[in-house]
């Protein structure tokens, strides 16, 4: 009997019913198929024992280089078909990907991993708990809007804003909390170069006292007080 097929390999790898007696006896005096087998089935049990509680980690930065390098060296081209040597000394990965079935079966194994590692990291990364949010509308007329959106973390509160479209010129823009008649202004924090701001609430400021989000132009002139030049602003609710 002929080496088992890539792709049945790795379906055997997955639990899929390809078996027959014929395959199950190669397998046991067949050393070289029943290695690659051994590597697709551990890479499998590996991919299916990672639960939510695990800690995922980012793979080397030359990872998909080196994979890669390992398809385009096990890949025959017309004018350069691959030698007996390389054939030879072909991984159990080279094998899997030297035909486009096998580079299939290869793909299932990965996806494999791939969902459940997914699965995992989203678990871990669960969307914020989103508290209140609001539209920030334009004060006179500046023409520009934006979004504001309070969450609950393990550290406090985060408010985060974003203006597009805003532009300053000789000054720089501050994120205000402040009461229903903004008698009261509370500064949490400046936008950043791209508009964007991620900014801690300070403890005490609570949204039923502090609901309105003000975004003001400031000079560079080293006063901390509101400019009474407000851009945009918006009433958080939940």
């Amino acid at each position: 009997m002929e080496h088992s097929p890539d792709e049945t390999l790795a379906l055997l790898a997955l639990g899929e019913p390809v078996g027959s007696t014929a395959l199950s006896q190669h397998l046991t005096t067949c050393s070289i198929c029943r290695s690659h087998l051994d590597e697709l089935v551990h890479t499998v049990n590996v991919a299916r024992s990672v639960t939510t509680g695990d800690s995922l980690t980012s793979p080397p930065a030359d990872l998909w280089n080196r994979i890669a390098a390992e398809v385009a060296a096990a890949t025959p081209t017309p004018n350069h078909p691959a030698s007996a040597s390389t054939t030879t000394q072909s991984t159990g990965f080279n094998r899997l990907v030297r035909s486009p079935w096998g580079l299939a079966a290869a793909a299932a194994v990965g996806l494999l991993a791939g969902g459940i590692g997914t699965a995992a990291l989203s678990a871990g990364n669960a969307a914020p708990d989103v508290i209140a949010s609001a539209r920030l509308d334009p004060v006179g007329d500046t023409g520009v809007s934006g979004t504001a959106a309070l969450t609950r973390t393990a550290d406090g509160q985060l408010l985060s804003v974003d203006v597009p479209r805003l532009v300053a010129r000789d000054g720089y823009f501050e994120v205000w909390m402040a009461t229903r008649d903004t008698s009261t202004m509370v500064a949490v924090g400046s936008l950043g170069s791209d508009q964007h701001g991620e900014f801690t609430v300070p403890p005490g400021v609570d949204i039923s006292e502090y609901p309105i989000v003000d975004v003001s132009f400031e000079r560079l002139d080293g006063n901390p007080a509101h400019s009474v030049v407000s851009v945009v602003r918006g009433t958080l609710t939940s």
